[in-house]
């Protein structure tokens, strides 16, 4: 199989992670503080 993209040998091949990958776990943590601060928020109000 292709997994270099250059039909290099798969062994020597860096690794690289896809745009879409760091993207998507980008966005997903910045969801996932967003959240965690407005869930804090809240448990500071009703204390």
């Amino acid at each position: 199989t292709d997994d270099c993209g250059d039909h290099s040998d798969e062994i020597k091949c860096p690794i690289r992670i896809p745009r879409r990958i760091v993207t998507a776990a980008v966005i997903g943590a910045t969801v996932c503080s967003t959240l965690f601060i407005i869930a804090l928020g809240c448990t500071c109000k009703l204390f």
